[in-house]
């Protein structure tokens, strides 16, 4: 099964440091009735991207932006990731191109 990207961005929109932070918050997911979410603060997932601060910062507007990821119930600190950031995590890790 193949998945494609309904907007203009493609892979290489995370052939970068953006693929790191994204793979980290799926990775640190917990569950809450049923529903999983990041809480981690954004200092501590810098400190897993081994990346400053400030720009795992601007990375998560860009995804959150982009619809790669949402605000877990609106509050700011808690994410989760979009149909379209799992579609694209799993297009990335199993190597599927358009």
């Amino acid at each position: 099964m193949y998945f494609y990207f309904t907007d203009d961005h493609s892979l290489e929109f995370f052939a970068n440091d953006r693929y790191t932070v994204l793979n980290a918050i799926a990775h640190n997911q917990v569950n809450v009735d049923g529903f999983p979410y990041c809480f981690l603060p954004r200092q501590e997932i810098a400190d897993i991207c081994k990346m400053p601060k400030e720009k795992v910062g601007k990375i998560i507007r860009e995804l959150l932006d982009k619809k790669y990821l949402d605000l877990f119930e609106g509050k700011r600190g808690k994410y989760y990731l979009t149909e379209k950031g799992a579609k694209a995590l799993w297009i990335i890790q199993s190597g599927e191109r358009q």
